[in-house]
């Protein structure tokens, strides 16, 4: 939305007859990865956990103005020698957002992946993201919504169990004294 004067004195909040531009466009054009979501809410949302992390800046993230469906061609340039990740939902209208977008950008970025939001919780989840974070990222106000995206795979159970035993080990050597004189 944009304030325009009116011409009697007020203001108008609109966009008419003013080009449309992608969202956060000025770190769009310095970042070398570029996240694009269905919306702008997922857009600010993940922006502001990637910036609390530290990692905003050679990642950035955006999306089309009004959202799913609205990807205009002019956008494309935009993306040219980029890493682009498309991160929609996983229903009709995400899926066909996506190909419009993917089939849009390919002809400029590096390469483009299509990520969708369950995929990509389980993979921030995997990588060792906790719960509440991840919630955060996704825009949920609780956990309990994130758990039906997390579907770790037996090989992540795997790895939580050997680092669980390792664990073990550590806290087991620090309660052993040494030469505490004991026989047995």
């Amino acid at each position: 939305m944009v304030r325009q004067p009116e011409g009697r004195g007020g203001w108008r909040y609109n966009r008419q007859g003013l080009k449309p531009l992608l969202s956060q466009l000025p770190d769009v054009v310095v970042a070398r990865v570029v996240m694009i979501t269905e919306g702008e809410k997922d857009t600010n949302t993940l922006s502001a956990a990637l910036r609390a992390k530290g990692l905003y800046g050679l990642t950035a993230v955006t999306t089309a103005p009004d959202g799913a469906g609205k990807w205009q061609p002019e956008f494309s340039p935009y993306f040219a020698g980029k890493r682009v990740v498309l991160l929609p939902d996983n229903d009709e209208a995400g899926r066909r957002h996506a190909r419009l977008v993917a089939e849009a950008v390919r002809p400029y970025a590096l390469d483009v992946k299509v990520v969708f939001r369950h995929t990509f919780a389980t993979r921030m989840a995997e990588a060792g993201v906790d719960l509440a974070t991840l919630a955060a990222i996704l825009g949920h106000g609780s956990i309990r919504i994130v758990q039906r995206y997390v579907h770790p795979t037996a090989e992540h159970k795997r790895a939580a169990m050997v680092k669980y035993a390792e664990t073990m080990k550590v806290s087991q050597v620090r309660q052993e004294p040494s030469g505490s004189g004991r026989v047995n």
